[in-house]
């Protein structure tokens, strides 16, 4: 589906919205994007950005990556050419060797890593993601209205992990909004996840939409 742009004002969170955990949202999250006019009054939300941390820009966390990764190679050459053939390496060399491989693939896991933005109300939904700045932010949203059906189904179980897909479909089968995203198991039970209850949070919300339209309907056919 095409993708959706949103305004780039950031969202202030309304007394009664909560997390998607129903928790109080936190005061130090930066909603760095506005939800969508369809989506109309949020009363669920999250974002992993907190205020004052700053989005960088894509071309600048991948030069900063590959600063790290040049580093990385030189310190490593430098500690193979000064420790002795035939004898270990000691401490200091070894920690000259593993600490900046550390800092290499922080800061290439900081370089490719998205940051989110997602909002539910009681008539649409809407996600939002970067890996640059606010102003290259893309996502999805839709009004609970055009949906005919939502599925949120498993697609795949890894050890102690399981993968899912939410998908929202219009009425001629179009899908409208898809995700996904996989939850961690513990004892036979998910753990929380903000992304799986995002799509949880969603579901509810267009299957209370849908009874609520099913029930106007009913009422206004019997007048």
């Amino acid at each position: 589906m095409p993708t959706h742009i949103p305004s780039v004002m950031s969202w202030k969170p309304t007394p009664d919205a909560t997390s998607f955990s129903g928790k109080p949202l936190p005061p130090d999250r930066d909603f760095f994007v506005s939800p969508p006019p369809e989506v109309g009054r949020v009363v669920a939300a999250w974002t992993d950005v907190r205020q004052g941390q700053t989005l960088w820009p894509l071309a600048s966390k991948l030069a900063l990556a590959g600063a790290c990764v040049l580093v990385a190679g030189v310190v490593i050459a430098w500690t193979a050419k000064h420790t002795p053939s035939g004898t270990k390496p000691d401490a200091a060399h070894v920690i000259g060797v593993v600490a900046p491989l550390v800092v290499a693939a922080w800061a290439l896991a900081f370089a490719v890593r998205r940051r989110w933005v997602a909002y539910v109300s009681d008539t649409g939904a809407a996600v939002y993601s970067t890996r640059g700045t606010r102003h290259d932010v893309t996502g999805q949203a839709v009004r609970f209205k055009d949906v005919a059906d939502v599925q949120v189904v498993v697609t795949g179980r890894r050890k102690q992990w399981v993968d899912w897909r939410a998908t929202f479909t219009g009425p001629d089968g179009s899908v409208l909004m898809t995700f996904r995203g996989n939850v961690r198991r513990v004892g036979g039970k998910p753990l929380f996840n903000t992304a799986h209850a995002f799509a949880v949070a969603s579901h509810n919300a267009w299957e209370r939409q849908a009874a609520g339209s099913g029930a106007n309907a009913v009422a206004s056919s019997g007048r």
